[in-house]
């Protein structure tokens, strides 16, 4: 499949600080891609290299075919973007406010109504922007980054700070937006669990490397029953199954999981701790949520660090 965006070996240092360290990074053109990492990690810096707000330390940017380095204008005007809180002139409506990306970006005020519908706020015609509500609000401000129909869409944090109403506003409308308008959706988040039930690829970022990549089905298909335990004494249980090399990670303050293990596996491994005195609350065989394969992966990471 054509990529949308493609980082090849992309370093970024402010200063002699190193945020991004050799990344590649591919995402697929029609995917809904989700951008994952913890604070600090250098999501935010990713987004910014590739909308053009940042030159690179080395590498290659490539959005849309174009070389974000040196040919980055004609990329920019196939991209619609929200990074950072949008700003929004709570005096107007919707539709005067989308008249004033119309004439930034040179194009019909016929596609107000367009996208309008998209997000559905064209049944409000006179409200003023004031009295939106967060998840309003931020469905405007998706509606004048569509201004144009772009082919990629660049989104950065999407469903920050929106209650549970607004969160599952923003979801449907994502996943509604490939087949809607043909556009690729790059997008950064930490709602895990929103991420999971939106995202068709994903990749995760740490320590400015990329740790994964790929379709978040894979993730599904590889993450094989894990055996959740509550146990008493976390280091004595963790140690024991070290050593009985079991595949084995902490999770939370009094828990750990034990990875790709089967029921038959689970129900021998429940003899061995009794018989070697480990005290456990409760376990809990499961498929691991993309929750729990996060925390993994960055156990993992830090581990080697």
């Amino acid at each position: 499949m054509p990529a949308a965006i493609q980082l090849t070996r992309v370093s970024k240092n402010f200063g002699t600080r190193p945020v991004l360290k050799n990344i590649d990074l591919t995402v697929p053109k029609g995917s809904l891609f989700a951008f994952l990492g913890n604070n600090g990690q250098g999501k935010s810096t990713t987004i910014r290299i590739i909308t053009g707000l940042y030159r690179i330390t080395s590498g290659k940017v490539i959005v849309l075919g174009q070389d974000m380095q040196s040919q980055p204008i004609p990329a920019l005007e196939r991209m619609g973007c929200l990074v950072d809180s949008p700003s929004l002139y709570n005096h107007m409506t919707a539709r005067e406010f989308l008249k004033i990306g119309c004439v930034i970006k040179n194009i019909p005020y016929q596609e107000i109504d367009r996208v309008l519908e998209i997000v559905n706020l064209h049944t409000e015609p006179r409200l003023k922007i004031a009295l939106y509500s967060l998840g309003m609000r931020q469905r405007l401000a998706l509606a004048h980054a569509l201004l144009g129909n772009p082919e990629l869409l660049i989104l950065d944090e999407p469903t920050n700070g929106l209650d549970p109403e607004g969160i599952k506003e923003i979801r449907e409308l994502l996943i509604s937006l490939p087949e809607k308008t043909g556009c690729t959706i790059f997008f950064s988040s930490h709602q895990l669990e929103e991420v999971e039930k939106t995202a068709s690829h994903l990749a995760l970022l740490d320590q400015g490397k990329i740790l994964f990549q790929g379709q978040l089905e894979e993730i599904r298909a590889a993450g094989r029953s894990a055996l959740l335990l509550d146990v008493l004494d976390v280091e004595k249980a963790f140690n024991f199954l070290l050593e009985a090399k079991y595949e084995v990670s902490r999770y939370g303050e009094h828990q750990l999981l034990v990875e790709k293990i089967t029921r038959k596996e689970a129900s021998a491994l429940y003899r061995q701790l009794m018989a070697a005195d480990i005290e456990f609350y409760q376990a809990v065989l499961e498929k691991p949520s993309l929750e729990q394969w996060f925390s993994q992966q960055m156990a993992i990471s830090r581990n080697k660090a």
